[in-house]
């Protein structure tokens, strides 16, 4: 395997299972002997959270893999070198992911959680990393393009990455553009109810409109799958006033 060309590996979106769990070997960093619990551990500590990339390296992940496998943030192991972004999972083993591919997200998923991964929500996410990168150079033209993308067949069957796509469609939006795409929260929600970044944002329209109720209903359910956001659910259900 030695000599394989990691930069190749950034624009393989379509790998297969096989293939894409042979690509993942080429970016094992190094192993640990900590005994891991069965999830996948993106770290979080200063160099790897570096301009956002563990962030969007555990949304990606996330996206990748449905809600029943774990994914979570962890803090900095001291195994990586600088610059670099790492995940470790229960085999003991580190992986450097410094701008790899959802295609090579997917092999390691595959490989240490034994997770299914969708060809299709493998294509998603690459298609979500390309208008990332567009939104560095051109809001605008991004903005357009996530929109667009929320009507793409490539989402239909990828439903996770299609929430990511809103999420992203929303925060590049402007006030007017926000309130815009409360269906497309609410059916993303519907679609995926785990995912906490949809919620956040569906609350939020309906706490500036000072409904309450149903702002409380979304978060009520934020707070039932993860205990550590309870105390900022109960922050931001005490900050919306009834009009």
């Amino acid at each position: 395997m030695g000599g394989a060309p990691t930069s190749s590996a950034r624009d393989l979106p379509g790998l297969g299972r096989v293939v894409r769990r042979g690509l993942a070997a080429c970016f094992l960093l190094v192993g640990l002997a900590d005994g891991l619990a069965p999830s996948l551990e993106v770290c979080a500590g200063k160099t790897c959270a570096k301009n956002a990339l563990s962030q969007r390296t555990l949304e990606t992940a996330r996206a990748l893999a449905g809600p029943t496998v774990g994914i979570r943030a962890g803090a900095c192991r001291g195994k990586c070198g600088a610059g670099r972004v790492s995940v470790a999972g229960p085999s003991d083993r580190v992986y450097d992911v410094a701008g790899a591919s959802p295609a090579t997200l997917a092999a390691v998923l595959e490989i240490e959680l034994d997770a299914a991964v969708s060809d299709a929500a493998v294509d998603a996410c690459a298609r979500l990393d390309g208008l990332e990168a567009l939104a560095r150079r051109d809001r605008g033209g991004a903005l357009a393009q996530f929109r667009a993308a929320l009507d793409d067949d490539a989402f239909a069957a990828a439903p996770r990455a299609h929430g990511a796509a809103v999420v992203r469609a929303y925060d590049l939006s402007d006030a007017a553009g926000r309130a815009a795409m409360e269906p497309a929260l609410a059916e993303a929600r519907r679609r995926c109810p785990d995912l906490g970044a949809v919620a956040w944002r569906l609350a939020g329209l309906y706490a500036d409109r000072r409904d309450c109720a149903a702002a409380a209903d979304v978060l009520a359910r934020v707070a039932d799958a993860d205990a550590a956001a309870a105390a900022n659910v109960a922050d931001a259900l005490e900050a919306c006033v009834v009009s």
